[in-house]
Parts: C-alpha cells; structure tokens; sequence
C-alpha cells in the first residue's frame, strides 16, 4: 500500500444528524408525530404539531422545532425513528444533514427545509421554508457515496409560525 499523496477534496465525514462541531448547542425534546414515519429521520428539520401534546412532526408549517439529532440513541440500521417516541431537535448549533437537490448549495447560503418531508435544501419556492438564522457552514457539499451531505449552522432567530 502506497503513501497517499493526494488530498481528498470532498467531505468524507459525517453522518446526518450527528452534531458536526463542539461549540454552543441548544436542543429540545419532543414526540414524534408525522403522518409519514418514514419521514421522521436524522438530519431533516421538523415544527411543532402540537404544542400541548409536546408533538411535532417533519416537515410541516408550524412553529420550527429543530433538525433532529442523535442517530446513535436508536437501534442500529434503522432508517426513521417510529411515530410516538420521543427524539432530539437540535435549534442551535452545527450539524450533519442530508440534503435533496442535485445542485450543491454554496457556504454561507440560506437554508430552507421541503414542507411535505422536512428534507434540507439551498431552494427557495412554494412548498419550502427558510430557516431563518442557519446557513451551510464550513465544507463544500460532499458527493461520496451518491448522498449530498452538508454542514448546517443554527446561529439566529428560529423561525416565525
């Protein structure tokens, strides 16, 4: 085996959901509650379904509740998190998401999550939400393995209801 004498210039860590960087976090709880549970995955960002049953689902136009975090507290190779349990959304920090679009967003650019799944993308237009406050930080957009993998920082304001 040869000394590798080439830098990779794709972002080859990272898995979605996991916190990217230490630093200043702030993160809250909730229940699961999407109509679709397999859209209830690490790294997508979710709203409050519920503010009396603490529920709160992907996607969806209420108040922002975070990306959910912490892939490892579920068992391994499972692809979602079941509706009714109670997971971790990250509302301020730096973390790992898996984004949609083919086009790789630029750093520094806004960050807006699909309505219908809460999937993270860098396109505004009907159907998706800014995230006011969050932008991609700190890597370009990683291609490895067919997925779109990318650092998003939560600094700012949450979003408006």
């Amino acid at each position: 085996m040869s000394i590798p004498s080439t830098a990779r210039t794709a972002l080859v860590s990272g898995v979605a959901g996991n916190i990217a960087f230490y630093g200043p976090t702030r993160v809250q709880t909730g229940v699961l509650d999407t109509t679709s549970a397999a859209n209830n995955v690490w790294g997508r960002a979710f709203t409050v379904k519920s503010s009396a049953n603490e529920t709160v689902q992907a996607g969806g136009t209420g108040a922002f509740a975070g990306i959910m975090i912490s892939p490892k507290t579920y068992a391994i190779d499972t692809a979602y998190a079941a509706n009714n349990t109670v997971a971790e959304f990250l509302t301020m920090g730096e973390v790992f998401v898996d984004l949609d679009a083919a086009a790789a967003p630029v750093e520094g650019g806004k960050v807006y999550f699909i309505q219908a799944s809460g999937l993270i993308t860098h396109a505004s237009g009907a159907g998706n939400t800014e995230m006011t406050g969050a932008v991609f930080a700190r890597h370009a957009v990683s291609t490895e393995s067919g997925k779109k993998v990318a650092v998003v920082s939560l600094t700012g304001p949450l979003p408006a209801a």
